[in-house]
């Protein structure tokens, strides 16, 4: 199992701007080795990678044989060479004996860190964050000979800790953003989504009774909880025709019009959008309403009607709902 790379590390060797989701790693220490000393006392074969003494440095060093030794590290199986008292990788020494500079990381083309060979040498320093051969979609990075996926580690670097399930807004998994992150783990401890629909839709209902409530106080005197009474007390249906409300507003029934007298400002009662305007046309004027009945009558025109219990719609508004 490999070791986790610390935050400490991260901001060693990279930089992270997560505005712009771009990664960029650090130029490294100058190396005490120069070149030309390099090749004084190694000679190095670029088709096999392999390194061999020319010059006896030490009191181990054998002139003609291969030099340095492998180790097995946490990111890996490498081969080290000790050249004037410091450690080398051999990768390192490769690149450089050749290029004349050194590499900020090596990758190794086949994956096989101990095949130091030219060709099979890589020096991704300029491409932090890289697709793997078997990635879907997703950009690596590597550090310290271990990959790791490129979101998680810009998660790592900003936070501190290690996201669990990390998914990307956009559903671009180049894009690395800061912003375009949410941790999808930490969600399972927000609402459900059927829990959220519910408190908005108790929040609208709330807002929409204020709402009406305000209405009613302020064109009729009364409140939303007086509307419901009067409601209750003729059964839900009009005061004049005793039916419901046929018409209907983004689907669903329409609420019954507050009756009032435009004088005194008293609610009489609640009607349907068919009575309403027809007492609201003959202008309350009683009369006019007795012609169209006799007019009505005269041309046989009168059809049986339940007729509504008026009474008892006297009897309880009989004190009103008068302007406050």
């Amino acid at each position: 199992m490999k070791k986790e790379v610390t935050q400490e590390r991260l901001h060693e060797v990279l930089d992270y701007d997560p505005a712009t989701g771009i990664f960029s790693r650090k130029a490294e220490g100058s190396e005490p080795l120069t070149q030309e000393r390099l090749k004084e006392v190694l000679h190095y074969d670029p088709l096999t990678g392999i390194f061999v003494w020319s010059v006896k440095t030490g009191r181990k060093v054998v002139i003609g044989t291969e030099a340095g030794q492998t180790k097995q590290t946490h990111a890996g199986n490498y081969r080290y060479i000790n050249v004037d008292g410091t450690r080398y990788l051999a990768q390192r020494l490769a690149w450089f004996w050749t290029k004349g500079k050194w590499p900020r990381l090596i990758k190794f083309r086949d994956e096989n860190s101990l095949n130091c060979a030219i060709d099979n040498l890589e020096d991704v320093g300029a491409m932090v964050a890289y697709s793997s051969k078997t990635d879907a979609g997703y950009l690596y990075i590597r550090i310290d000979g271990s990959e790791y996926l490129a979101g998680r580690v810009a998660w790592f670097y900003v936070h501190g800790q290690w996201p669990g399930l990390l998914r990307f807004r956009d559903g671009n998994k180049e894009n690395l953003r800061l912003s375009n992150f949410r941790d999808s783990t930490v969600e399972t401890l927000q609402p459900s989504d059927q829990e959220r629909s519910d408190q908005r839709k108790a929040y609208y209902r709330e807002q929409r009774d204020r709402v009406r409530d305000v209405a009613f106080r302020q064109k009729f005197g009364i409140t939303l909880a007086q509307y419901r009474e009067i409601l209750d007390r003729q059964n839900g249906v009009c005061a004049i025709c005793g039916q419901p409300e046929t018409a209907t507003r983004n689907g669903k029934p329409r609420w019954l019009a507050v009756d009032h007298d435009h004088e005194t400002n008293v609610v009489r009662g609640l009607l349907c959008g068919g009575c309403n305007p027809m007492i609201g046309y003959a202008k309350d004027d009683i009369g006019l309403l007795e012609n169209a009945i006799l007019y009505l009558k005269k041309h046989g025109a009168v059809k049986p009607m339940a007729m509504y219990a008026m009474s008892e719609i006297s009897g309880s508004l009989a004190g009103g709902y008068g302007a406050s």
